[in-house]
């Protein structure tokens, strides 16, 4: 099979990493401690030789959080145009950085990647599942296997970010923002099942329907290849879903 990938490789790598510390872009990194997928924000501050300046990582969510520590691997992703970037590195230290003129600021060291991928953003596009597909999901808890407990839901709707599985409401009402789940599905017939890792982040409600819609945010994908595989995976699928989505629905879902 012939690889569609693109990546900045080089020169090309670090001019797109200084046009975003010229920009001072905010990104994402996704960090596992304790078998648990972790996401903070940051932004780009400066680049110094082999080193990118960021400034310090903020959780994500509200729960207790460890900082990444020095040495740690992490991956990064930011927005940039028509395209989302994605790279693996490692922090090397935590150091003030002036941000202007007497001004210090706390900050993290990371190191210059050798290469960073490039996908396209409308992957990233919440995309409802095609009129009169019926797509099980199954999920459950991570971070507490003891419970042992599987949820049955429908897919609703799908991004390279994120998915939306349809469930009664009776059967939901513990589930807590930022609780880690594994989801198993399979997203067109003839397809391989999908399974991935992600964060409860909102439920909305369907209240003609008796239902309600859970928000996953899809964690880890960028930390490995096999993870990157799936990214690819979904991409490919979620262009399926809007070449056979009404032109209307295109516009009305958002990442």
């Amino acid at each position: 099979m012939v690889s569609n990938r693109k990546f900045a490789i080089g020169s090309e790598c670090r001019l797109l990493l200084e046009e975003a510390a010229g920009k001072h872009l905010p990104f994402i990194i996704t960090n596992k401690q304790d078998n648990n997928w972790q996401v903070y924000h940051s932004t780009f501050y400066a680049l110094k030789m082999h080193r990118i300046i960021v400034s310090l990582p903020v959780p994500d969510v509200s729960t207790s959080q460890m900082e990444p520590a020095a040495g740690q691997e992490i991956g990064v992703s930011f927005k940039k145009g028509y395209n989302k970037f994605l790279f693996v590195t490692r922090m090397v230290a935590q150091e003030p950085y002036e941000i202007e003129p007497g001004v210090m600021a706390p900050s993290v060291t990371l190191l210059m990647p050798e290469q960073i991928e490039k996908v396209q953003r409308r992957a990233y596009n919440r995309t409802k599942v095609p009129a009169g597909e019926r797509i099980s999901v199954s999920f459950w808890r991570t971070g507490n296997p003891d419970q042992g407990v599987v949820w049955e839901g429908m897919l609703s709707d799908l991004s390279a970010g994120g998915i939306g599985v349809r469930i009664p409401r009776n059967l939901i009402s513990d589930l807590v923002p930022g609780e880690p789940f594994h989801l198993q599905f399979v997203p067109l017939a003839g397809f391989e099942p999908l399974q991935v890792n992600g964060c409860f982040r909102h439920a909305t409600e369907l209240p003609e329907k008796g239902e309600v819609i859970l928000g996953f945010k899809l964690m880890g994908l960028e930390m490995e290849e096999g993870g990157r595989q799936t990214l690819r995976q979904i991409s490919r699928i979620v262009t399926i879903y809007q070449r056979r989505a009404p032109i209307s629905e295109h516009s009305q879902m958002t990442s």
